[in-house]
């Protein structure tokens, strides 16, 4: 416990600056940390340190891994700078100073003293059994040997014993190697274990020399045998093999990128139209769900008549489509309906009455916290098959964590390249590099999350953009500012043609798209929006309550020149047929007896120019409000006319009346809240550490979560140095016994331990251990 104990004391002097930086480099500290003891223990869980090491680069975890083979080799023991840097020849002196540096104030490593490096004892676990590409120790293999008794007979007691010396007697061993061991070896440079047939061949054949280098290899110890059909090359032979270094070549640079130079202008404006084309898609998409649900299969997901029928309606291909379609649900626009196995567009979305930039933001802000990788149905499966939109194999429980290291590896490969296209074998091998112990999941998804950032505009001509910068630093709002800057302004007006189609110029704004949408069709395809004039298309506009008056004079504020007279003709015709019973809603009612009067009441208006009392009329003498009768009366008092109420009430029955739908709720609640900040909750965590420590009344317990930390933190401390423990552990009944253990291993909750009383091993669940002492 003695490390728990240095660490906690380390921390208590630590000034509070340097624990903030801490807690910030290992997030999962700031949860569950009462005070500094449980700080530490926590620090040193095996959990911790795994997600500590997914967050170092290549030079960062070379140093680590060799600073642990080192210390193992030693017995665990403290080791030097000049150690490590044995181990690490190719790495400069002062990089690895910087490195060691760095790596101590995570608490990777600890330096109590001038060249004294200790690493922290749980990392042997945390690393796996093969760090850096290492087998295991030649004891641990010859342990689990069937060729064990034969091998021990063969090696000088210097080699079978382990550590430094065993090195170099391997090292001295492989120069009488016979030809093709060392091209044989070489296979083994990245990973420890091989497959072999007949892996455990009789090796008590004699002591002369082959030349078959695999049975001279397997006779001489360098393979051990692991079962019958795979050999483990060991660490002190592997360490021989690389010349006793644990890295001989550990890059400090990152990989440089290798996409061509691609100008400013080219990518902001490749940036520009995909960002406008993705808006306007979206926006069609929500249109055209609205008119029809998009179905979904019972299985789950889009099938492919739905989503052919969607990639028409867009003028897109169908993977396109699919994409398209994630994006859509990732931002709220679509939602599955609770009845039927179909997706509904939200209505009243507030998404589709922010400004483009602000759509854009919100958009891609949805995108990086999101479970989904949309571009995944743009890749096959095995089979040929795509992934179905909105099916569960689109989605991932990783995806936003590997999003959010996507983004910045190709935000540093932009910093450091400016200018210079993404391509994907660069950003895997950036990912590579950063991220070398995460980059596994990371990888699959670099070729989607490219697809994605180009859909979204995100990049340009394949290079990251300045907004697309601003969202991987997590600057929402200086994204928004350089979009706005960057868009060209929304047209207000379109183009009517006597063949009654409308012709946008441009991106609408969202009034004059509004008011077209409500009354034409929209009709072709790209960036310059079209829409088409109908009777069924003015019909609509005129059930909505609008009158022939009203559409005219709207295609007049829309029109920068005289209405086509066929326009003009097709709506008064329309009106002239259209229903005599018209229904509206209105929330109270004005009747006077002179008309005059009346108008004198449209006539006020409020602060903003607006009809103060929200009336239409439908007759010389009666109007409609918008305001409920109590609000209309309490208005007229305030503004000096005299009112009666009358407060007859026609009570509905019921018939017909459908649930308020409560999407648009809902919908309302799209702005995403803000992430919290990690220096200020670093700091609250310090100061209640400090506090705790200046509290007298404070328990000198610790808390159960900490203690069971610092119960496996023994456990696993006695397990590498093999020392006895006293274990006391509860039986299904509550009793208690107390046993003098060996432990051997702790995974999957349970402990493997010696019983040298009975000369036997036991496995015992973790959570019946209820203390553990010294032996």
């Amino acid at each position: 416990m003695s490390e728990v104990v240095d660490l906690a004391a380390d921390l208590a002097a630590a000034p509070d600056s340097e624990l903030v930086q801490l807690l910030q480099a290992r997030p999962d500290l700031l949860v569950g940390a009462s005070d500094v003891g449980a700080l530490a223990a926590r620090a040193l869980s095996r959990l911790s340190l795994q997600r500590a090491l997914e967050t170092l680069d290549r030079p960062h975890l070379g140093v680590l891994e060799a600073a642990v083979v080192v210390a193992e080799l030693h017995g665990h023991a403290p080791i030097t700078g000049t150690d490590l840097a044995a181990a690490l020849p190719d790495l400069p002196a002062a990089a690895l100073t910087t490195l060691i540096t760095d790596l101590a104030a995570l608490r990777l490593l600890r330096t109590p003293a001038t060249d004294v490096v200790r690493p922290a004892g749980a990392l042997t676990d945390a690393l796996g059994h093969h760090p850096a590409g290492l087998g295991r120790s030649l004891a641990r293999l010859l342990a689990g040997s069937p060729n064990a008794v034969v091998l021990r007979q063969r090696m000088p007691t210097a080699r079978s014993a382990g550590g430094p010396g065993a090195v170099d007697e391997f090292r001295a061993l492989l120069t009488t190697a016979p030809d093709g061991a060392a091209e044989l070896l070489d296979r083994f440079r990245h990973t420890p274990v091989a497959e072999l047939r007949n892996a455990t061949r009789a090796l008590d054949t004699g002591d002369g020399d082959t030349t078959d280098p695999v049975a001279w290899l397997l006779r001489h110890g360098v393979l051990v045998p692991i079962d019958g059909e795979h050999v483990e090359l060991s660490r002190e032979a592997g360490l021989a093999a690389r010349g006793g270094a644990v890295h001989p070549h550990l890059p400090v640079d990152p990989p440089a990128g290798d996409g061509p130079r691609v100008s400013t202008a080219v990518r902001d404006n490749a940036a520009l139209a995909a960002v406008t084309e993705c808006l306007r898609l979206l926006t069609v998409l929500h249109e055209e769900t609205s008119r029809r649900p998009l179905a979904t299969l019972r299985t789950g997901g889009v099938g492919i008549r739905e989503l052919r029928r969607v990639a028409r309606a867009l003028g897109v291909d169908e993977s396109a489509a699919g994409v398209l379609i994630e994006l859509a649900a990732v931002a709220g626009l679509l939602a599955p309906d609770e009845a039927r196995p179909e997706h509904r567009a939200v209505p009243g979305h507030p998404w589709l009455d922010a400004t483009r930039a602000e759509q854009w933001v919100r958009l891609v802000g949805a995108w990086r916290t999101s479970r989904r990788v949309p571009a995944l149905v743009t890749v096959p499966r095995v089979d040929g098959s795509l992934v179905a939109p909105l099916s569960a194999e689109a989605g991932r429980a990783d995806a936003s964590a590997v999003r959010d290291r996507l983004l910045t590896a190709v935000a540093e490969l932009a910093a450091a390249e400016p200018g210079t296209a993404l391509t994907e074998s660069t950003v895997r091998e950036r990912v590579a590099w950063r991220w070398p112990r995460a980059a596994a999941r990371a990888l699959p998804l670099v070729l989607p999350f490219l697809t994605e950032a180009r859909t979204l505009g995100l990049t340009g001509a394949s290079a990251l953009t300045d907004a697309g910068e601003r969202i991987a630093a997590g600057d929402d709002a200086g994204a928004t500012a350089r979009l706005e800057a960057a868009l060209p302004p929304p047209v207000e007006t379109v183009l009517l043609q006597a063949d009654l189609t409308a012709v946008a110029p441009g991106t609408l704004s969202r009034d004059a798209a509004r008011a077209l949408a409500g009354m034409a069709d929209r009709e072709g395809r790209g960036p310059a929006e079209q829409y088409r004039f109908s009777a069924a298309s003015i019909q609509r506009a005129l059930d909505a309550g609008q009158d022939a008056a009203g559409l005219l004079e709207r295609l007049r504020r829309l029109s920068p020149g005289p209405l086509p007279q066929p326009l003009v003709y097709l709506v008064e015709d329309t009106a002239a047929r259209s229903g005599r019973v018209r229904l509206g809603a209105a929330a109270g009612w004005v009747s006077v007896s002179d008309p005059v009067e009346l108008d004198a009441l449209i006539a006020l208006a409020d602060g903003t120019g607006r009809d103060r009392f929200r009336l239409r009329r439908l007759a010389p003498t009666v109007a409609i409000s918008a305001l409920t009768p109590e609000a209309l009366h309490a208005e007229l008092d305030r503004a000096g006319v005299h009112s009666t109420r009358d407060d007859a009430v026609v009570e509905p029955d019921g018939t017909n009346l459908e649930p308020a739908d409560d999407r648009e709720d809902a919908a309302a609640e799209m702005d995403l809240l803000p992430a919290p900040d990690p220096a200020a909750a670093a700091t609250e965590v310090v100061a209640a550490l400090r506090r705790r420590a200046a509290d007298p009344s404070a328990p000198s317990r610790p808390d159960p979560e900490t203690a069971t930390l610092l119960d496996l933190h023994l456990i696993r401390a006695a397990s590498r140095d093999g020392r006895a423990l006293t274990v006391v552990t509860v039986d299904a009944t509550g009793n208690q016994r107390r046993d003098v253990l060996v432990p051997l291993s702790v995974s999957a909750g349970r402990l493997r331990a010696f019983d040298p009383h009975r000369d036997a091993e036991r496995v015992i669940s973790l959570p019946r251990i209820v203390e553990v002492l010294p032996a």
